[in-house]
Order: C-alpha cells, then structure tokens, then sequence
C-alpha cells in the first residue's frame, strides 16, 4: 500500500501547465491535467521503470474492458501513452464523477437503488461474457496456488490465517457449476466505481484477477460493504447503506449462480489475505488480519 507520487515533480508531468494531484493507483503518480489551449485529462505515470510494464497492462486491460462491456457500464477511453525519463505513462478521459465512497454518503435511496441496479446489471453482463480461451480459468487450484503465493511472499507469517481458507477450499469437489471463463474488473472496489453528474456508473483501475471468473469481483464489492474496507481508507460510509447493499448484492449475486453463496467467504476471505503482502504498516496488518480471520472462520462454516 504504496504512498502516491507527487505528479508535480514527475517528468511524465513536465510539459504540462495545469496539474491537479488525484488519489488512485497505488505507487504511480496521477493527476488532472490541462496542457495549453486543450482539453482536461487524467494522466497516470509509473514511479518507477519496473513499475512500468504493470502500468502498461493496465492501459491495455481499460482499453479491452471497455470494448466488453458493450454499455453495461463506461469505461474511460485511453486517449494517449508514452514514456518519459523511461517511465511509462498513458492519458484517459476525465469523467465528472464522486467515486462510490464519496457517492453513497450523501444520495437518497431512490438514488442508491439505482446504484445498486445499475452494479448489479454490470455483474450479470460479466457473468455473460465468456472468454475462449484463459490461463487462470474458474477452477479451485488457481485459489491453493494464489494461498499458497501469499504465504511465500509473506515468508509465511500468516499461514495459521490462511488456513481456514485452505481448508474450506479443500471441502469443495469443484469451484462451481457450469463455471467458464468470463470477463473480470479484477478490483471491483468501491473507489474504482465512479458515479457521474447524470448517475451513470463509470469503472477505473482495472488489473488482472487471480481467476478469470466474475467472483472475484463480487468478492471485491462485498470487501467494502461487508468487509468495510473504505473505513481503512479514511471513508466512512453510513452502517445501513453498506447492510442494504450487502444484503441486496448476496441475493443478486445468488439469482445469478445458485453456486455463490457457499463461496462466498472463501473469496471475501481471500480478497484481504491478497492484501497481506503489501501492508507496510502494523495497522495495515491489523486491519487486513481481522477480516481474514473472520471471514476464513466463517469459510469454513459456510461450506
């Protein structure tokens, strides 16, 4: 959980007049800009010149999702790429817009059922696409090989975390019915939904999931309105709208696949363990480590 680059100082930013710091992908440096006599855009830059080829997929993953999703939800095209000093940078649209976080704290409920419609006709449209060919496909090995990567990264100092998780996994004969590859986000979080002017709902920040399975992006919504990540992110939403939200999602989630809801916290559990190896802080770790203890218990109770 990298701190943000300051894009001022950035060489990707040099040449251009008016420039607006943004929060967003973690390690990179992000900012509106305006060169002169044009138009506003979003520019991210890699920090580094290994962090650049991530970067790069990124651009191309945005550009891919939004040729997918066929008007179940906007994605902003990339305009531009390039690279400075030898870090990787790419231009988007910049989209009026609040992020979830900011949007749900202050709409009425006419406005979040509309929201949570508008999401879930999003997860069913990812649920329909399905894709020929995949390296990660909707299988339970990929989920030992992801638990058993974090316990390496970590030098395994969370494995008695992880093993709840483990073990739920292995009580399953299969991921689900009919599984087939299908299009992912990969970090369905509540800060990569953007809600605009007209409440059309808008996706940023999108990278490759451990599965290519729309699971993981359930998963990644229910972190913040079940697991309430937001709250470690300094947001506070109100407790009623991320209960509805969870509540309503669940039942969405299981219309869609009966084979959800016996999964539910195994992925819920995993999307924090994922976050394991990145925590810097020992309230990163504190926080992170809650969850997966809960919800891996919680794995293994529900399976």
């Amino acid at each position: 959980m990298a701190e943000m680059l300051d894009p001022r100082v950035h060489p990707a930013f040099a040449n251009l007049d008016q420039i607006l710091p943004l929060s967003g992908f973690s390690g990179a440096a992000i900012a509106l800009a305006k060169p002169t006599g044009g138009a506003q855009f979003v520019r991210k830059a890699a920090g580094t010149a290994s962090a650049s080829a991530a970067l790069k997929q990124q651009a191309d993953r945005q550009r891919w999702l939004r040729d997918m999703l066929d008007g179940a939800a906007n994605v902003p095209e990339v305009l531009d790429e390039g690279e400075r000093d030898g870090l990787y940078y790419f231009d988007m649209a910049f989209v009026r817009s609040r992020d979830a976080n900011a949007y749900l704290t202050v709409i009425p409920f006419d406005d979040l059922d509309l929201f949570a419609r508008s999401v879930e006709r999003l997860m069913r449209r990812l649920s329909e696409i399905h894709l020929e060919d995949s390296e990660r496909p909707p299988a339970l090995e990929p989920l030992r090989s992801k638990l058993k990567e974090i316990s390496e990264k970590t030098d395994h100092r969370f494995d008695d975390l992880l093993e709840p998780i483990t073990t739920a996994v292995d009580r399953l004969d299969h991921y689900a019915d009919a599984a087939s590859p299908t299009v992912t986000h990969g970090d369905l979080t509540f800060e990569n939904l953007l809600v605009s002017a007209s409440r059309d709902l808008w996706l940023i920040d999108p990278i490759q999931s451990p599965i290519d399975h729309y699971w993981f992006d359930w998963a990644k919504l229910f972190q913040d309105c079940e697991g309430r990540w937001h709250l470690h992110r300094g947001k506070r939403l109100p407790l009623n709208v991320t209960r509805w939200l969870r509540h309503r999602w669940l039942k969405a989630a299981a219309d869609i696949s009966p084979d959800y809801p016996a999964r539910h916290y195994i992925l819920l559990a995993l999307t924090f363990a994922r976050i394991l190896p990145y925590a810097q802080s020992q309230r990163d770790i504190d926080f992170v480590s809650e969850r997966v203890r809960a919800f891996g218990q919680a794995a293994v109770d529900h399976v």
